[in-house]
């Protein structure tokens, strides 16, 4: 600590010897060892607490560090999640327009099919009245319009071309 040889440790204590007496020197030399033990003790903890708080700049340094890649992360997270919300709204916005779409094509199906129906429905049954009031001029022309309306019912495309066939029955099939 001071950098005291042993020789000049020996001149101070036979100094303190002649000084203070034989009788007082082992008194005086516990008091001087108390107080030089409380100093070492004081040094230690100041030496102690200034490593701490050096260690507590680290930690604070580094406590900063990780809330900056914390904010960063959780930055980069929400951007993601942004990210994915953005995407999920314009797949649900192209959905609404492709089932939008396709309500609307299914009923213009529907009303082309109901359209359909009454036109096939129309032409038979004056036909079919006509054949049962009057004698038809053929025997084939209502079981061919009877014939015709269920094949309309079954399918779409189909009523199509039982409304051409039944189109001619029914022009030949009325009264003159």
């Amino acid at each position: 600590m001071f950098d005291i040889s042993f020789g000049e440790l020996a001149v101070i204590g036979v100094v303190a010897l002649v000084v203070i007496g034989p009788e007082k020197l082992p008194k005086v030399a516990r008091t001087v060892g108390a107080l030089v033990g409380r100093a070492q003790r004081y040094v230690h903890d100041v030496k102690a607490d200034i490593q701490r708080e050096v260690n507590l700049g680290e930690l604070k340094q580094l406590q900063s560090e990780m809330h900056d890649a914390a904010q960063s992360l959780r930055n980069t997270v929400q951007s993601q999640v942004d990210e994915a919300r953005q995407a999920v709204g314009e797949v649900q916005s192209q959905l609404n327009e492709v089932s939008q779409t396709a309500t609307h094509t299914l009923a213009e199906a529907q009303a082309q099919l109901d359209a359909v129906n009454q036109t096939v429905a129309e032409p038979l049954a004056p036909a079919s009245s006509s054949a049962s009031s009057a004698a038809a001029p053929s025997d084939t022309a209502p079981s061919a319009a009877h014939a015709a309306l269920p094949a309309a019912e079954a399918s779409p495309p189909s009523a199509v071309a039982a409304v051409e066939a039944a189109a001619p029955l029914s022009s030949s099939s009325k009264p003159t």
